[in-house]
């Protein structure tokens, strides 16, 4: 009885083992620096495959490195308006005044 208790947990171990090294086998990596995906990063892929999220194959830090790279070239190619012409709020129509109730609470 002993002897089967024992078995079956060593056959449970290598089953875990065995499935803990297939899902490591599957676990993408970057297409920028090469790296293994997190855990975390990894479910978020695992969860959003087949949506039109484009950098489902980068990492975290190069993702940010992405962002932040796109960021800085807007940020060259903005160019300011002219800087003399002041900056005037147009001015609000007036108000139209409600309109009344065709019943008449207001009949005299």
């Amino acid at each position: 009885m002993a002897r089967r208790r024992a078995a079956a947990r060593e056959q449970e171990r290598r089953r875990a083992e065995q499935e803990a090294a297939a899902r490591e086998a599957r676990r993408p990596v970057c297409a920028d620096c090469g790296r293994k995906f997190s855990d975390d990063r990894y479910a978020y892929v695992e969860a959003h495959r087949g949506t039109w999220d484009d950098d489902l194959t980068l990492c975290s830090a190069c993702q940010d490195a992405k962002k932040d790279a796109k960021r800085e070239a807007e940020r060259e190619t903005w160019q300011p308006g002219p800087a003399s012409a002041p900056m005037v709020p147009e001015p609000s129509p007036e108000p139209e005044r409600p309109k009344r109730w065709l019943g008449g609470l207001g009949r005299r």
